[in-house]
């Protein structure tokens, strides 16, 4: 009988084969497009670019001077930073590259996307990655899936609560680990080591070379500093996929384990395993893999338990557990009975998605429509859905309320909280009820 492959390899098999069927022209055109802005949550779903096409020529090329030094292109061209609340006391920062800077660096990946995909899937990997950075759907071979967000949801869940599971019987131990302040960190020159064969390694520039043209691309939107790449671009996903590929090839290379399994999502890691001893070799193996393109492990947030520990989330299960309603519509009674039960499991666990997932899952659909209607009742002008009735005064404000309490106590939540409001002003006239203030002498 033939050894069964894992699920994890099963995955990462079937991944390479959807994006083989992708278009290169239309892997582009997402980038620039649907992967300019950061993720939905951090602005409002109005952010977004219809129309971004890839040119013949890139806005910069890399030329040499005489003297063997390249031409620098304007280095005004720089990233804009985006503070979002973190929590109540921090911020984590988003970014959007200048549109011709972003331009150039999908131009130059797109041409070289054969050897991209290369990295991306080569067959020395034993870590399985669930973070592809384009949206594929199996449902629909050869083209982009709809969600970007979405999509990666769904990925983790798939690595996380699924196919590790399906492992789980068979090994003892599981880690768990992610690298530190991970884009933060990334050292641009790494971004060309990534890109070059493993015997062509070096530090010389050579702007001839694919990796060469992003490195200086990505520093020149950093007014030329060689640490950090924006968070929120989906470009700079697939950078830090083809990073973290490479490290997970040079993990595969060394590690003196023979039985574990291994996958990962983004800079996540999970492994499943015998022992301690083995354990302990992975991580020293991976911390060793990481150190050579100048990252580190999160020593605080690495984790070994004895199985099965840790192969579910405990605020996921008890979110579950109150069966909450998925339908089309959904009234304001049912959303005012889900949000405080939910706020008190986000209480319990702090630092989850939970109330994320409340809003994503309850408020709206998969094209980000409003599910939320008014409570059933007779009469009434039929604005928001059949049969439903028009918002009321007192409701809205209750709604609006139970919306801050929420972001209050997530504050990544603005964006939807946000969207949720705009979406019942244009639903009501709402601006049109409102008193105009009055016009000074």
């Amino acid at each position: 009988m033939p050894e069964r492959t894992p699920l994890p390899k099963q995955h990462f098999e079937r991944t390479k084969q959807l994006v083989d069927q992708l278009q290169t022209d239309d892997i582009g055109r997402w980038l620039l497009t649907k992967g300019y802005y950061p993720e939905a949550y951090v602005l409002p779903p109005s952010f977004v670019v219809d129309r971004f096409e890839l040119n013949t020529e890139p806005f910069w090329k890399a030329e040499k001077k005489e003297n063997g030094s390249s031409r620098a292109i304007d280095t005004s061209q720089k990233w804009l930073s985006l503070g979002y609340p973190k929590n109540s006391l921090t911020d984590r920062t988003f970014s959007i590259i200048h549109p011709h800077l972003l331009h150039d660096i999908v131009f130059y990946l797109m041409q070289g996307w054969a050897n991209v995909k290369k990295i991306l899937f080569s067959d020395q990997i034993r870590v399985y990655s669930y973070s592809c950075p384009v949206p594929v759907d199996a449902n629909t071979p050869g083209r982009l899936g709809g969600l970007r967000a979405g999509r990666m949801i769904y990925e983790w869940i798939s690595m996380a609560e699924r196919d590790l599971l399906a492992e789980a019987h068979r090994y003892k131990f599981l880690i768990k680990a992610d690298v530190a302040r991970f884009y933060d960190s990334i050292y641009s020159h790494s971004i060309d080591w990534a890109l070059q064969e493993e015997s062509e390694k070096t530090r010389d520039r050579d702007n001839d070379r694919l990796g060469s043209k992003i490195d200086q691309l990505f520093q020149y939107s950093n007014d030329k500093k060689t640490t950090g790449i924006p968070t929120g671009p989906a470009i700079s996903d697939l950078i830090a996929e083809v990073l973290l590929t490479n490290v997970d090839k040079e993990f595969s290379q060394t590690v003196q384990v023979k039985d574990f399994v291994a996958t990962r999502f983004k800079d996540d890691y999970r492994f499943l395993c015998q022992n301690e001893k083995d354990a302990h070799d992975i991580l020293k193996s991976l911390a060793g893999s990481l150190s050579k393109y100048n990252l580190t492990l999160n020593e605080p947030k690495t984790q070994l338990s004895k199985l099965p520990e840790g192969l579910y989330r405990k605020h996921i299960a008890e979110y579950d557990a109150l069966a909450l309603p998925s339908r089309k519509n959904v009234t304001l009674a049912e959303f005012e009975k889900a949000v405080f039960p939910v706020l008190e499991i986000s209480n319990r666990y702090p630092g989850t998605n939970i109330l994320e997932k409340l809003i994503r899952n309850f408020l709206f659909d998969d094209e980000h429509n409003l599910k939320l209607i008014p409570n059933r009742r007779k009469g009434g002008c039929p604005q928001n859905s059949d049969k439903s009735g028009a918002w009321k005064i007192d409701e809205l404000r209750r709604i609006v309320s139970l919306l801050f309490l929420i972001q209050r106590q997530s504050m990544k939540n603005l964006g939807n909280v946000l969207a949720v409001c705009e979406e019942l002003i244009l639903q009501t006239e709402l601006i049109q009820t409102f008193p105009r203030p009055l016009k000074k002498n």
